[in-house]
């Protein structure tokens, strides 16, 4: 259901097919370790998800604010053209990065200086 990767000083999260209200649980789980952890530098692999629903979208919004605070920071990449067209209809991808691969994300959290 979840890959985490580590690269550096940037921690990966890979997600894993649709995510419903059941999985908002577990996601704050991934959340918290990674908050607690010494990455401010996150990574959210999108890349096999095919559905979000509203109380994914709130975490992934407080995940992100959160490390605003720890002054860090979430990117997003890998998206699907479904879950790329809700992100921007709901405008959180003027709130927090997108990127078309992993590896640009990464390459991106690199040269940043937290």
């Amino acid at each position: 259901m979840w890959k985490i990767e580590e690269d550096f000083d940037v921690k990966i999260i890979c997600l894993d097919k649709e995510f419903y209200l059941d999985s908002t649980e577990h996601f704050e789980i991934i959340i918290n370790k990674s908050i607690e952890g010494k990455y401010k530098k996150v990574v959210l692999n999108l890349k096999n998800v095919e559905f979000i629903n509203s109380s994914i979208l709130g975490e992934i919004l407080r995940f992100y604010k959160e490390l605003m605070r720890l002054k860090g920071e979430l990117v997003i990449s890998s998206l699907c053209e479904d879950i790329k067209n809700l992100l921007e209809i709901t405008r959180i991808d003027k709130i927090i990065k997108i990127f078309d691969s992993e590896t640009e994300a990464i390459e991106y959290l690199r040269n940043l200086h937290t």
